[in-house]
């Protein structure tokens, strides 16, 4: 059997593939590397939000416990009055209790009024105290519910940005293997060894291309305060 070698590739042709994988590498090389500067801006911006969403939370949790403590401050002043004029009623004195009735707090008195209207000196099912009253809604304890939900919905939101910056780091680890198999194939010179490195560059970089997609991009604008202002205040406190 008569057996043909092969002639070898021309010069010309052989340069024509160098030339294409160059090509190849360098273009897959600079966008992995570009793609892998944002996906680092983009990190280091959740991280940010991270922060931000965090001491947001722990403001909100400030705020709810300031108010719980002016509610129950408050509640306490409401119950000693309560109590005197029980007092004063069981003595019989009505200017005394008259006297502690006008210095009942606002929002207690519309509980206290209402529970006057059900007899309840004369009527045994009648609520037992003002407290009770379904009218009874301290503002502050309210407050403080609101602003332990917002610090939850906060701190939700944290973890999110953090969940997210990490997504960012993992494809910037990729596009960085990109980088580095695009960069390790210019320096053989065998021509299957460089096309299996730059193939192995491109499929690493459409990963990380894939994963960047995937990820949401954020702008620190919406989650600034307008220049010169503050934050709204989680509650009003009642006089």
């Amino acid at each position: 059997m008569i057996r043909r070698n092969r002639a070898p590739p021309a010069k010309d042709e052989t340069d024509a593939y160098a030339s294409l994988i160059e090509t190849v590498t360098v273009i897959v090389i600079s966008a992995a590397g570009l793609m892998a500067s944002w996906a680092s801006h983009q990190g280091a911006m959740w991280n940010g939000m991270q922060s931000v969403h965090f001491s947001r939370a722990n403001v909100e949790r400030g705020n709810a416990a300031n108010a719980k403590l002016e509610g129950d401050l408050i509640r306490a002043v409401e119950v000693d009055l309560f109590s005197d004029w029980i007092e004063a009623k069981t003595r019989r004195n009505e200017v005394l209790a008259e006297f502690y009735r006008k210095r009942m707090p606002g929002t207690f008195r519309g509980s206290f009024e209402a529970w006057l209207a059900t007899r309840p000196l004369v009527n045994p099912q009648a609520p037992s105290t003002p407290f009770v009253m379904s009218s009874y809604h301290p503002p502050e304890f309210a407050a403080a519910k609101r602003a332990e939900k917002a610090a939850d919905a906060e701190f939700a939101l944290g973890e999110q940005a953090n969940r997210t910056a990490y997504d960012y780091n993992r494809a910037g680890v990729v596009l960085a293997t990109a980088m580095f198999f695009g960069g390790v194939g210019q320096v053989f010179r065998h021509r299957m060894l460089r096309i299996t490195l730059a193939a192995v560059a491109i499929v690493t970089w459409l990963i990380g291309l894939q994963l960047i997609l995937a990820i949401p991009a954020v702008s620190l604008h919406p989650f600034s305060y307008p220049a010169g202002g503050a934050p709204p205040p989680a509650y009003v406190a009642r006089p």
